[in-house]
């Protein structure tokens, strides 16, 4: 086994206590960066004869001997007194002294525990004591230990008062009053490997530069690897349910539905009639768009396959994407001419049921600024019937009609 010495406590060390006395029989104990498993040193050189996990201080507070690091792989040590108090801080993500396995894989755990016992406060709270608000910045990835084990969480909101309020999105489980510890992600995300659940992503990663050089060890906040797209552009995730009741699953999720959110989506069907969709599970929302009038009608002019862009005005899910515009539809007049699909120039009426002054005076806006007619159950004497005025008539049958409001 390749080892290094270590470049804290390694050799010579003699360790103080926080009022700079000498840290008489305390101890060094050793982990494996950014968790709480134990994990061992060696003794000297040709790592042979292992240290104990939790190194014991003499009277001098000298460990018994020097203290040396497996190759390519990090470390935290928690230096801790007679009485089992930790002293100071942890050394978080220490590897050996040139160790070129640590800088060649870039391997290093990607999590820094935060000094200090974090207070309880709710599913998707807690609080720190002091100015923490660098510490947790809004987008940082979090590591809490709970009674329910490890939670991993995205940090949304930080204020400070007294003390440091915390608000996270989890990423599934949630925290709970077993709250002990955290930990805050400090990896880079081009050019190395980083921890499982460190880094966040939606669908997929981007980066730099010619070269990919960048592996995934499980970093999503999933704790899951996807590679899909890795070397292009973010990839729209695609709809799922019925034509209407879409579903959209979007990496990481939504804990609610916030006004002014906006998500990419690859249409899976065509819509059908009054369409829904739930994002992330947080509810059906009526799915939308405008028409040419600007008004809010039921989406209706996607196909399969295609990307739109949505958006949460704060009541529905509307379909921002610019949709393709009809230049007309050409409908029988027994049906009534507001269901025609919106948009377009026209809307003519084929033979049927004849057209009525009373199917006039009611027709709403039905995306058309004009509608052609036959078998005109009426005069054209009345120049206007509702929002309908005419433009004349080939003969008592036939006419055309302007939207005029």
């Amino acid at each position: 086994m390749t080892v290094y010495i270590s470049p804290v406590f390694g050799a010579g060390a003699q360790l103080l206590d926080n009022q700079g006395r000498v840290l008489a029989l305390g101890t060094i104990n050793t982990y494996q960066a950014g968790t709480s498993t134990p994990l061992a040193t060696y003794t000297d050189s040709t790592g042979g004869t292992p240290n104990n996990v939790s190194i014991p201080l003499d009277s001098a507070g000298r460990p018994p001997a020097e203290i040396w690091l497996t190759g390519g792989q990090a470390y935290k040590f928690i230096v801790k007194d007679s009485t089992g108090a930790t002293v100071g801080v942890a050394y978080d993500n220490i590897s050996g002294v040139n160790d070129p396995g640590a800088a060649a894989s870039g391997s290093l755990q990607a999590w820094n525990s935060v000094a200090g016992t974090p207070t309880f406060i709710s599913a998707t709270q807690f609080s720190m004591t002091g100015d923490q608000r660098t510490t947790f910045p809004i987008g940082t990835r979090v590591k809490s230990t709970n009674t329910s084990g490890t939670v991993y969480s995205t940090v949304s909101a930080v204020a400070f008062g007294s003390f440091t309020t915390i608000t996270v999105v989890n990423d599934s489980t949630t925290l709970d009053s077993g709250l002990s510890a955290v930990s805050v992600s400090t990896s880079p995300t081009v050019g190395m490997n980083v921890s499982a659940n460190a880094v966040a992503y939606q669908s997929s990663l981007t980066y730099q530069g010619g070269s990919l050089g960048l592996a995934v060890q499980n970093a999503v906040s999933a704790g899951t690897t996807n590679t899909t797209n890795i070397a292009g552009a973010t990839k729209a995730p695609t709809t799922g349910g019925t034509s209407t009741a879409y579903t959209l699953t979007p990496v990481p999720a939504i804990a609610s539905y916030v006004t002014g959110q906006t998500w990419l989506a690859e249409l899976h069907t065509t819509p059908g009639a009054s369409p829904t969709i739930n994002i992330s599970g947080q509810g059906a929302k009526n799915l939308k768009q405008l028409n040419t009038a600007g008004t809010k009608v039921a989406f209706s002019g996607g196909v399969t396959g295609q990307i739109v862009l949505l958006g949460y005005d704060g009541t529905d899910v509307m379909v921002i994407t610019p949709l393709p515009v009809n230049s007309g539809y050409l409908v029988d007049s027994g049906s009534a001419l507001g269901s025609v699909p919106v948009g377009g120039l026209m809307t003519g009426q084929g033979s049927g049921a004849a057209l009525t002054t009373a199917t006039l005076a009611t027709l709403a806006f039905n995306g058309s600024d004009y509608i052609t007619n036959r078998d005109f159950a009426g005069t054209f004497t009345a120049i206007q019937y509702g929002t309908w005025r005419s433009l004349g008539s080939v003969n008592s049958s036939y006419g055309l009609w302007e939207r005029i409001s």
